[in-house]
C-alpha cells in the first residue's frame, strides 16, 4: 500500500475522544516514535487520529506513556487557526493499533 506508515513508540498525551454527530468516535493523540522519520516533527513526535472501532479501542486502552504500534496513512490537513492564519499539518490516520 502506498502512503502507509508504521510507528512503534510511546503515547505522549492522553487521547482526546469525541463523538461525531452520527454516533461515531474520533480519537486524537500524539506519540513519539522510537526512530525519527524524515516527515515527523519535534524529533519523532507525531499527531495521530483514529475513527470508529479503532478510536473506541484507543479510548479504552491507550493512556499516556503506554507503548503501542500503529499502522496508518499520512494525511495533510489545512485549516484556519483562531487568528485567521492558514495552518498546514501532517497527521497519521491510524488504521490498526496494537498495545505492547
Amino acid at each position: 500500500m502506498k502512503n502507509q506508515i508504521t510507528i512503534v513508540g510511546n503515547i505522549l498525551t492522553d487521547p482526546q475522544v469525541t463523538d461525531t454527530g452520527n454516533g461515531a468516535k474520533v480519537a486524537r493523540f500524539q506519540m513519539k516514535g522510537n526512530r525519527k522519520l524524515s516527515n515527523s516533527t519535534k524529533d519523532g513526535w507525531y499527531k495521530l487520529f483514529a475513527w470508529g472501532n479503532v478510536a473506541r479501542f484507543i479510548e479504552l486502552y491507550a493512556k499516556r506513556g503506554k507503548q503501542i504500534a500503529v499502522t496508518g496513512r499520512q494525511v495533510k490537513r489545512t485549516y484556519l487557526n483562531e487568528t485567521g492564519r492558514l495552518i498546514q499539518t501532517l497527521e497519521i490516520e491510524v488504521q490498526h493499533v496494537v498495545g505492547l
